[in-house]
């Protein structure tokens, strides 16, 4: 079975919905059929699905900042047509700490620079971090970064709000549609050939499948980008020290690689491992937890609470952290939104406004479609 489309997006986890829904918003969906196609049964099961869910514009790659003081911003001030609801978000803030100068002096720079963008941070040193927050006793750092306008995000409701939007402005969602290759002849993109052996042509085609972005690549004949799936553990206790009232939304210590934040009646938290993995359903590690609390010494009573759920979930990311968004400059036609690494609910709405706008405009690199920020050569 062969049919024609105008474009199509592969993967419909946050990044690949919100390209779909920016599309829509652009008119792109009334000059012709768009397609999202999922390969799994429900759009977004995966990275989008097994994440902690925070909201954080604070970060300490500086190629990355823009991207995450727009996301930050998205989640705050949500576009009107997009019809999210208002507990979709909660902004109850963020506690970023460093213990290294370096990495003090990079959160700094990202400080400042979100100042000049009118981003809220203020940076606390020892002495105010424990006046504000008590918790912190005993644990090490040299200063805090304290971000209001952080928060606790429902990413599936965002996922369900870009999908909606992009059907009602007719776009075509198909789930169960495993792509096995992309269509390439002449050096462009021609469309995609399906598991289930149907053709899909088009002279356009985003990929935003996540962990498994180069394996795609490598079956299509495309080269790698590198972009490698990680595993990541995150844990729920069954209980909260009362001393943690009145805690921003989630606590994260940068240089011992250790985050928590409430959920229900007790705290989520990780140790932010990160295994190279194949992409799948990653399994939960049996030692993972004797592995965690041996970071967990910045906060010992963190090791004191009984840990009542754990599970594993996937990272996508390259050697240098960079996002790979927009045009192709091997494949015509073929565009990126890929390599998101632990920043899609951060960053999945200005994702999915650059790679869209390169998409209705192929001549526009990202940096050029409203990003001041240094972005991957692709």
């Amino acid at each position: 079975m062969e049919e024609e489309f105008e474009g199509l997006i592969v993967g419909g986890g946050l990044a690949g919905a919100s390209v779909a829904w920016h599309l829509a918003e652009r008119g792109a969906t009334h000059n012709g059929v768009w397609v999202l196609l999922e390969s799994e049964a429900l759009p977004g099961v995966h990275a989008s699905a097994q994440n902690a869910a925070m909201v954080r514009g604070l970060v300490e790659h500086p190629g990355l900042r823009w991207l995450a003081f727009e996301g930050q911003r998205f989640w705050n001030r949500p576009p009107e047509s997009l019809g999210l609801p208002p507990e979709a978000f909660r902004p109850l803030g963020s506690l970023l700490l460093a213990s290294r100068p370096e990495t003090a002096a990079l959160l700094r720079a990202a400080a400042e620079a979100g100042k000049n963008e009118g981003v809220e941070i203020e940076i606390l040193d020892p002495a105010n971090c424990l006046r504000c927050f008590p918790f912190l006793e005993g644990t090490p750092f040299l200063c805090g970064f304290h971000a209001p306008r952080d928060g606790i995000a429902d990413p599936a409701a965002l996922l369900q709000a870009f999908l909606r939007g992009f059907r009602e402005r007719g776009g075509r969602v198909e789930t169960g549609r495993r792509v096995e290759r992309l269509l390439v002849e002449r050096d462009a993109v021609a469309g995609a050939l399906l598991k289930d052996g149907s053709r899909l042509r088009s002279p356009r085609v985003c990929l935003a499948p996540g962990a498994w972005h180069d394996d795609i690549c490598r079956a299509s004949g495309i080269r790698s980008r590198a972009l490698r799936p990680h595993r990541r553990h995150l844990f729920c206790t069954t209980s909260r020290p009362p001393f943690l009232e009145g805690m921003p939304g989630f606590v994260w210590h940068v240089d011992a690689q250790v985050y928590f934040r409430p959920e229900g009646e007790g705290l989520l938290f990780s140790a932010c491992d990160e295994d190279a993995v194949e992409a799948g359903v990653p399994a939960v590690a049996d030692e993972i937890l004797e592995w965690a609390h041996d970071r967990l010494g910045v906060f010992p009573w963190l090791r004191e609470l009984q840990v009542g759920k754990r599970w594993a979930g996937l990272r996508t990311f390259a050697g240098d952290r960079r996002f790979l968004l927009g045009a192709d400059l091997e494949v015509e036609g073929l565009f990126h939104a890929a390599g998101l690494g632990g920043h899609g609910v951060t960053c999945a709405g200005p994702v999915g406004r650059l790679v869209a706008r390169c998409l209705v405009e192929p001549s526009r690199r990202p940096e050029e479609a409203g990003s001041p920020a240094p972005l991957p050569a692709l």
